[in-house]
């Protein structure tokens, strides 16, 4: 009897063993799977994010100025000017090219003349409020010359190359 005891109590530290390492690999498989459904919501999430960058992206390239419509920043910017009563003028440098998905851009300088109060708003007209063209400022310097002010920009004006130049 004692033998079979033994046998039995062998047997149950045998089963005991093996169950403990058959749910350790359980564990294990469970967390991998975790791990794997983790991964395919973040896939998914990722997925559904480049469906907006490509969304965005068409919306971005249908606002972009065509090359040659450059031309009329300077136009544009004197319109602007009028409404605050700023001087301004304005030159467009050189281009730069397309990179990474990014657009091509030219970059501008302007000189603008006026009381601070008009500055400011021809400031945010033409960065914020401008249906024509995508720009952005890079650098700014408001001096006072007298009873005005006197207003350096530059920055950069986006624009996509016209078809021909694609071809």
């Amino acid at each position: 009897m004692l033998l079979v005891i033994a046998g039995f109590g062998a047997s149950a530290y045998w089963l005991k063993n093996d169950m403990t390492a058959l749910a350790g690999k359980i564990s294990n498989i469970r967390n991998a799977a975790a791990a794997n459904a983790n991964s395919l919501e973040v896939l998914a999430r990722l997925k559904q994010g480049s469906e907006e960058i490509d969304e965005y992206q068409k919306q971005i390239e249908q606002i972009l100025p065509i090359e040659d419509k450059l031309i009329l920043l300077k136009s544009w910017l004197e319109q602007v000017a009028s409404g605050p009563r700023v001087s301004v003028a304005s030159n467009l440098e050189m281009s730069g090219t397309a990179q990474d998905g990014l657009p091509a851009f030219s970059y501008f300088t302007i000189v603008a003349n006026g009381d601070y109060s008009a500055l400011i708003l021809f400031m945010r007209e033409i960065e914020s409020r401008s249906t024509s063209y995508l720009i952005s400022l890079e650098t700014m310097d408001i001096t006072r010359q007298s009873d005005k002010y006197q207003l350096v920009a530059k920055g950069r004006v986006y624009y996509k190359h016209t078809i021909s130049d694609k071809l």
